[in-house]
């Protein structure tokens, strides 16, 4: 039942939206078979992999599978690493960079919003201010569930899961440590405070807000990139600046590694959907580099 909630949204979705597009396909440039490019939306359901036109002859037809990273790379982050990444320094809290009034007010959230058990928050308490806010950001918006509903993966990581198991090859476009860092360290602490804090002042539940994972369903490529561009430099949105290290230089450094893979092979790119639209998306750096990018519509 639940799948064919979702794919009935999202067909009376798409016959509303003129740019109804996230899967794309790539050729020319002396490629022998064409690749295809995904953008994904990291809280969907696993079961709207059947909403999206040609998916499943796309993921049939490659012979590769290629996500932002590479889910089978288990050596990285170490331990240390990841300790290094998510925590604060040694001897650091969370009230000893927030006031009194954002420490009951974060409390609050977590335990009200987010559901979280109240003798536990406190387990919380020494993780840098950003890997919090995306922690509860996805606890709060439903993502837990969203994972348990195909054996604990997330929406991204099921293409890769698939191609395994036809036995084809998987990789990644970057490492998780770059990943990592960029989440947890690219910020000031200060900076990581403010972020936390205004998404809890102004968190909203999926119902509530409609937002970005309903437009996803609607696969409107258009409205995602205007829904994203809405909250830059205004509200709790990233600064363009910040953008520009979130998107655009992520967005280069993976066209230095495409054309080789799609060279060796077709293959299916799996990517976060902000990856895709604008003028220094991968869909116009991928045309300007020569090569034909096509919606796929069947």
């Amino acid at each position: 039942m639940k799948k064919i909630f979702m794919t009935l949204a999202a067909f009376l979705c798409c016959t509303m939206a003129i740019h109804a597009q996230l899967l794309y396909r790539i050729s020319g440039n002396r490629l022998t078979e064409p690749s295809y490019i995904l953008g994904t939306c990291h809280t969907a359901d696993v079961s709207f992999v059947d909403s999206i036109p040609g998916l499943r002859k796309t993921m049939k037809a490659t012979k590769q599978v290629y996500g932002e990273t590479d889910m089978n790379a288990k050596s990285e982050p170490t331990t240390d690493e990841l300790d290094k990444f998510i925590l604060l320094p040694k001897g650091m809290t969370l009230d000893s960079l927030l006031s009194a009034d954002d420490m009951k007010r974060l409390t609050a959230f977590m335990i009200d919003s987010c559901k979280m058990d109240s003798d536990k928050v406190e387990l919380y308490f020494d993780l840098k201010p950003f890997p919090l806010a995306i922690y509860l950001s996805l606890k709060c918006d439903g993502f837990d569930k969203t994972k348990t509903s195909d054996s604990g993966l997330c929406f991204d990581d099921y293409f890769q899961k698939e191609a395994l198991a036809q036995g084809k090859e998987i990789g990644g476009l970057e490492t998780a440590n770059l990943q990592y860092k960029l989440i947890c360290e690219h910020f000031s602490l200060n900076r990581q405070k403010e972020l936390l804090m205004c998404m809890v002042n102004n968190h909203k539940r999926p119902e509530e807000k409609g937002g970005t994972l309903k437009t996803y369903y609607c696969q409107d490529l258009d409205a995602i990139w205007r829904e994203f561009n809405d909250n830059i430099d205004e509200d709790c949105g990233y600064t363009s600046q910040e953008m520009v290290e979130m998107l655009g230089v992520r967005n280069l450094a993976w066209m230095k590694k495409i054309p080789s893979v799609m060279n060796q092979k077709p293959t299916l790119f799996v990517v976060g959907v902000l990856h895709l639209p604008g003028s220094a998306g991968v869909l116009n750096l991928l045309r300007k580099a020569g090569y034909t990018v096509e919606a796929v519509i069947q």
